[in-house]
């Protein structure tokens, strides 16, 4: 699986030629999402079709959260 980070989700949006290989996996089904990065994408401006883009993103694998003082201990 490959953890998609949030500017490689915005430069797919916008169709710029960075995100060029992001089809492909999402096709493969090779692409996860964290919460963490939902959430950001969430409070970003998705234009138009953010529903739309929202709706499809949830049905992605998620990563599970951790919690944070767990780790720093």
């Amino acid at each position: 699986m490959i953890l998609v980070d949030t500017n490689v989700w915005i430069d797919f949006f916008r169709d710029e030629q960075k995100a060029t290989h992001l089809p492909e996996f999402l096709k493969e089904k090779r692409i996860c999402i964290h919460p963490w990065i939902f959430g950001e994408l969430m409070m970003g401006d998705l234009g138009s079709q953010r529903k739309e883009i929202l709706n499809d993103l949830k049905y992605l694998p998620h990563l599970p959260t951790h919690d944070l003082d767990m780790l720093l201990d």
